[in-house]
């Protein structure tokens, strides 16, 4: 059986993907793995997802940053709060990683790329779940299931997502969201 080591960060979401595993951490970091074809118990581990490199880069342009508690700001393009979920869409190549900072992160999985940031909700986001006809779901601390379709900007496979309305206002948090295919 494989162990992470608890050096890396309390691993806090686990998505299996053919040969990678892809995990979330307490530390706000996605870390990749893959499985060893000779020894499938073993993985090793690949990276971190931003690449070191892209969040360099990023860091350059003031723009690229986000104001956070305490009047803190950080780059946008990791989360900066625990990965409390990742979702997989395998068919669209894409990785989604939900935190408690209030955001969803879109990553091409093919290069580790962020190709977007959303504020989501208001609160903790604790559930994400993938629909048919790219729509997303998100449930959140702050009492309310969020619907969201995918749309393809056109420029070099980029996408957004366009919040298409609110489903839920409860009197709690909402904790899971599941999807049916057949719905």
């Amino acid at each position: 059986m494989c162990r992470f080591s608890p050096k890396i960060g309390l691993v806090k979401a686990i998505v299996v993907a053919s040969d990678r595993i892809f995990t979330g951490h307490q530390d706000g970091k996605i870390r990749v793995w893959k499985t060893s074809s000779k020894y499938p118990s073993i993985h090793k581990r690949l990276g971190s997802i931003p690449r070191l490199k892209d969040f360099l880069k990023s860091s350059i342009n003031p723009s690229n940053y986000v104001e956070v508690r305490c009047h803190r700001s950080t780059v946008r393009l990791h989360h900066f709060d625990a990965v409390s979920c990742l979702s997989l869409d395998e068919e669209a190549g894409i990785l989604y990683s939900r935190s408690w900072d209030k955001t969803v992160k879109v990553w091409r999985i093919s290069n580790s790329k962020c190709l977007e940031s959303i504020k989501a909700h208001d609160d903790a986001i604790n559930s994400v779940a993938i629909g048919f006809g790219g729509f997303l779901f998100t449930g959140s601390a702050d009492e309310t299931v969020k619907v969201w379709r995918r749309e393809s900007t056109g420029r070099g496979g980029a996408t957004r997502h366009v919040l298409v309305q609110g489903l839920l206002k409860q009197d709690s948090a909402v904790t899971v969201v599941v999807v049916s295919e057949a719905a």
